[in-house]
């Protein structure tokens, strides 16, 4: 398959020719049939059936019914019946067996009615206005949208599950330089696995919700950078992120206006925790997180006024050398809440945050259960001695 290279500002992106599919169907259901007659009776298909059965109704013992399938039911009454069983299928759900890579100047059309994509997915410098497969289930390869001028919205909706046949892990779903975008939806989207997911220098989008994403593993985590409009930020039911080389994780950074960000499930991320250079975000709040593998950077962040992290109990991982707890030039910070923090490896850096109190830097430090090996607090609000 021939490919060229596409360079994006922040991230490399390939784009190349569209393969020919093989299609194949997804497993079919079950079906629900009704009849109208009296008591008892089978029917296949949609046909007649035969019954026995008391009450008042169209003749006695033998009825037709009409309906979808084949079912046994019993009933009593005026003749009418309901069954359920083993019915037709619906229609094909048929699968896209290889890559999908966009050509400019073509359709969609391939995929309409694909339940499943076994290669990647790759949409970049299309002239859509939209992209809608709201009948797309699963992408076992990496989803990359990007460098679409015109795109205005993404309709994922079916999508459930995306990366489980990455070839390479560590590839991430990506959403980036799509300067129109102000709508994605992936309202079923649960798991991303061999994978992460980017949002990078999308300036129209204003929220963006991946409201039942549960786990992110293997890749290079979540990447929310420069989307210079947006204003909200929720993984509400996000539990985990681990990474496919323990130094990526969380990063969100350079998004001007970004206010609100909902990561309240998140419990453990395996690398690092980057919040930065976010011009509007007052409280950076995660009720839930316990553990972070390597390092955890708030800094730049000019009006913040509160970090709380009720949970968390350790940063960094024994042995390693780089990592800890960095909290730098936030020049609003007055509260800092970490009360359950009792290990950070290697060091503590709580610098230049002229509002906060160098006493809660101590006091932090002090309820460890064992010393930091290096500790920084200098060119915070000066209050010593402290109690």
């Amino acid at each position: 398959m021939m490919r060229k290279t596409l360079t994006l500002t922040a991230l490399a992106l390939t784009a190349g020719l569209l393969a020919l599919p093989t299609l194949s169907a997804c497993p079919g259901g079950e079906g629900e049939g009704e009849g109208e007659g009296e008591g008892e009776g089978e029917g296949e298909g949609e046909g007649e059936g035969e019954g026995e059965g008391e009450g008042e109704g169209e003749g006695e013992g033998e009825g037709e019914g009409e309906g979808e399938g084949e079912g046994e039911g019993e009933g009593e009454g005026e003749g009418e019946g309901e069954g359920e069983g083993e019915g037709e299928e619906p229609e094909d759900c048929p699968t896209y067996d290889d890559d999908f890579i966009f050509i400019p100047g073509s359709t969609l059309a391939p995929l309409e009615g694909i339940c499943a994509i076994t290669g990647d997915l790759q949409l970049h410098g299309t002239s859509l206005a939209a992209i809608s497969l709201p009948a797309l289930q699963r992408v076992d390869g990496k989803v990359s949208i990007a460098l679409n001028a015109s795109l205005t919205s993404i309709d994922l909706s079916g999508l459930v599950q995306v990366g489980q046949g990455a070839f390479f892990a560590g590839e991430n779903f990506v959403i980036a330089e799509n300067p129109q975008l102000t709508a994605v939806s992936l309202s079923s989207l649960t798991t991303i696995d061999r994978s992460g997911l980017s949002l990078f220098a999308n300036g129209a989008l204003e929220t963006f919700s991946a409201p039942v994403l549960a786990s992110m593993t293997g890749g290079l985590g979540l990447d929310v950078t420069g989307n210079t409009s947006l204003r909200e930020l929720s993984f509400p039911l996000l539990t985990t992120v681990s990474t496919v080389n323990g130094t990526s994780g969380v990063a969100i950074r350079d998004n001007a206006l970004l206010a609100s960000i909902d990561l309240s499930g998140l419990a453990t991320i395996s690398g690092r925790a980057d919040i930065r250079d976010n011009d509007a975000l007052t409280l950076f709040e995660m009720e839930n997180l316990v553990s972070v593998g390597r390092l955890l950077d708030i800094r730049i962040n000019p009006a913040l006024t509160t970090v709380r992290l009720p949970a968390l109990e350790t940063i960094g991982t024994a042995g390693e050398n780089t990592g800890g707890l960095s909290i730098q030039l936030n020049s609003v910070l007055s509260q800092l809440s970490l009360p359950a923090l009792r290990v950070v490896t290697p060091g503590v850096s709580v610098v230049n945050n002229s509002a906060l109190s160098r006493c809660a830097v101590d006091a932090l430090v002090n309820g460890l259960e064992v010393a930091p090996s290096n500790v920084a607090n200098f060119g915070n609000f000066d209050d010593r001695p402290c109690p």
